[in-house]
């Protein structure tokens, strides 16, 4: 799959795509480029993600590449619904910095998987490269359930911090999944209002997973050469969330998690850069 520009989400095929992985079935190999690719909405994704700092977030390229991982999903050689896919997981390396003008010429492709508690586990490779030098990759995991699952939990051990250093309560309002979206070209129905996500199992409507790491990566406001996040639970709109960070070695660990019960939301890794 090739494009030119930003692919327009084809909601049509997003909302009627069936199937499910039989026993030993894979995924097949699906790939996608974008030569080139930018956005005119960076200046306003950095500001409602709370990036400060110029140069573009090591968050962004992913983001940008997000219209194409969903064409990837409603392609007809995906073998399964593509609404219903959970975001597990995200993996980023940046090996260089990038000024906000940079065009990127960006490849995806899906690279593994495997069973996991409730179903089967994506990992989804995007790369972003200028004059041909890689300068920024990531790894995308996904959780579907059309898939048997093995019943076992692959999560990541949560990492502790020596010491908390830094602390911040924020409010989650509740029309920022839909200024986010239109900012990021996401408008999944359970981004939106509570009654289009209370039609897909949610009680109120969720901010996106993305935008919440970035969020902490704007928070801890340092150039970073590699970031990893788990996410556990969704973060309902409206609300409030509890950030903490504090130095592991040479990384720092950060979290968000409900001020109330103290049940986390995600946690990740970050090394400065």
């Amino acid at each position: 799959m090739r494009f030119e520009t930003a692919p327009a989400t084809p909601w049509l095929k997003l909302a009627t795509k069936r199937g499910k992985l039989k026993d030993g079935q894979t995924v097949p190999a699906i790939t996608s480029e974008w030569p080139g690719a930018q956005s005119s909405t960076l200046a306003a994704y950095k500001d409602i993600c709370g990036f400060a700092s110029p140069g573009m977030p090591i968050t962004w390229p992913q983001v940008l590449a997000a219209p194409v991982h969903i064409q990837m999903l409603a392609s007809g050689e995906f073998p399964m619904p593509a609404m219903g896919i959970v975001h597990v997981s995200q993996h980023i390396t940046q090996h260089t910095e990038l000024a906000d003008d940079d065009a990127l010429d960006i490849q995806c492709a899906f690279v593994g998987q495997r069973q996991a508690k409730r179903g089967v586990e994506l990992d989804l490779k995007t790369t972003a490269t200028i004059d041909g030098e890689t300068v920024w990759e990531a790894t995308t995991v996904f959780l579907s359930m059309a898939a048997k699952g093995h019943g076992k939990n692959n999560m990541a051990a949560i990492p502790v911090p020596e010491r908390i250093e830094r602390s911040a309560v924020w409010r989650v309002p509740e029309d920022l999944g839909r200024r986010y979206g239109t900012i990021a070209g996401d408008r999944n129905p359970i981004h939106q209002y509570a009654w289009s996500a209370k039609l897909f199992g949610f009680k109120r409507a969720i901010i996106h997973g993305m935008w919440t790491m970035a969020r902490c990566c704007a928070e801890l406001d340092t150039p970073m050469a590699s970031v990893e996040t788990w996410f556990k639970r969704p973060v309902f709109m409206p609300g409030e969330v509890t950030f903490e960070s504090g130095p592991l070695g040479d990384a720092t660990c950060f979290r968000l998690a409900n001020p109330r019960d103290g049940k986390l939301h995600l946690y990740g890794t970050a090394t400065p850069r």
